[in-house]
């Protein structure tokens, strides 16, 4: 149910025909800023021939935002419900060579929670925190941190959102072409080095934190404002500084990010990113095989055909010890939160 806010606003319109081209245009102007929020809900705009004048009624609750958040939930309720199944590799056979499937030979199994891993949990956003501060877990003498923010008053928040994507592949490759060209005129090349990560606002809005490894100066402030093109842009030089433990604090805020997860989903934005930038790789030792993937309510099928009798999960997960006994089958299910996912 849309909640409605008696907020109106009354532009009033001369008769002569001096002013009848500047009414049209504040018509028209009424009419595009209508069709702009049209799809949000946020505006509804209607004529009063009595005295002249457009009556402007703002809705609270952007019916397209709703929709958004509704498909969101019903996607995110289908994905708590999936389970990936391993097993340990000395207590599995070869199903099919080519393939290289397997099935356990013991009466145990291993899974995870993808949804509790991935960026629409809370216990994920901490796996990618810990990631961004493992993967750049090194200094640099000196980078550029650089921040985009959208400016409310030119862009809606859905538009905002929509937009991030391809606006922020823009600025990048658009930083990276004038820095090189700078550059070039200076007789050096190098590679332009750079982490990105996602925060979100108080109000809802995205902005992006960028680091630029190795550089004490960018471009001009003016420059990188047309660049962005969306809003502010604030430009700092950090000196000794830990890329990963910096950037990663920015996503484990956690600021509004339960809010902007629908926006995330909708619109397939990645919440780190990085180009050109040295990476630490941690090997994880496992003895793990992949047996396959299925749902909650389908695991008595999987113990019935491999004769399992206990599943022990990783990681984070919602899962209790009642929802996966099967009174036929006899199987236990063990919810190991604290364990460290060993994939």
């Amino acid at each position: 149910m849309l909640i409605i806010t008696q907020k109106t606003s009354k532009i009033k319109y001369s008769n002569t025909k001096k002013h009848q081209k500047t009414a049209g245009f504040l018509v028209s102007g009424i009419k595009t800023l209508k069709e702009k929020h049209a799809s949000e809900g946020l505006l509804e705009s209607t004529y009063n021939k009595s005295n002249n004048s457009i009556n402007s009624t703002k809705i609270s609750v952007p019916f397209e935002i709703q929709k958004i958040k509704k498909e969101f939930r019903e996607a995110m309720k289908d994905k708590k419900n999936q389970v990936v199944l391993f097993c340990d590799k000395e207590e599995a056979k070869m199903k099919d060579a080519i393939l290289e499937t397997y099935e356990p030979i013991s009466n145990k199994a291993y899974a995870l929670f993808p949804f509790y891993l991935s960026r629409y949990s809370a216990s994920g956003q901490k796996q990618i925190s810990k990631k961004i501060r493992e993967k750049f877990d090194y200094q640099v003498p000196v980078g550029i941190f650089l921040t985009l923010t959208f400016d409310p008053s030119r862009y809606t928040l859905l538009e905002a959102w929509k937009i991030l994507p391809n606006l922020l592949k823009k600025t990048m490759n658009s930083i990276r072409i004038y820095k090189n060209r700078e550059d070039q005129k200076r007789g050096r090349k190098r590679k332009i080095e750079y982490v990105w990560v996602i925060e979100i606002q108080k109000n809802g809005y995205p902005h992006v934190h960028v680091f630029f490894a190795g550089l004490a100066y960018l471009l001009p402030s003016a420059q990188l404002r047309r660049i962005w093109g969306a809003g502010n842009i604030k430009v700092n030089l950090l000196k000794n500084t830990n890329v990963g433990s910096y950037m990663s604090k920015y996503l484990s805020k956690g600021q509004g990010l339960e809010e902007a997860l629908p926006f995330i989903w909708k619109y397939h934005i990645r919440l780190y990113s990085s180009s050109n930038m040295k990476k630490i790789k941690k090997t994880k030792e496992h003895n793990y095989v992949y047996l396959g993937s299925t749902t909650i309510a389908m695991l008595d099928v999987y113990a019935t055909e491999w004769r399992l009798r206990e599943v022990e999960f990783f990681g984070g997960g919602g899962i209790s010890i009642e929802t996966c006994v099967d009174v036929d089958v006899g199987l236990k299910c063990k919810l190991k939160e604290e364990l460290p996912i060993p994939f």
